[in-house]
């Protein structure tokens, strides 16, 4: 039988109903570029924990 192998990323956004996945990279206009290291919430409250080069922030993740 053929065998469907989901990335990790992919079984984030169903598990979260998100477009974001813990590890995803963005740029972020003020802060630059960044990655993901955590996700909470849903919707409009969900946040994002990005490590930019300098600093980690919280941020709400219809603002990426």
């Amino acid at each position: 039988f053929p065998v469907t192998i989901i990335p990790l990323q992919s079984c984030e956004e169903i598990k979260n109903d998100s477009k974001y996945y813990k590890g995803q990279r963005i740029h972020h206009q003020t802060f630059g570029n960044g990655t993901i290291m955590n996700i909470e919430g849903e919707g409009k409250k969900e946040m994002a924990l990005i490590k930019f080069a300098n600093d980690s922030k919280w941020l709400m993740t219809n603002y990426l």
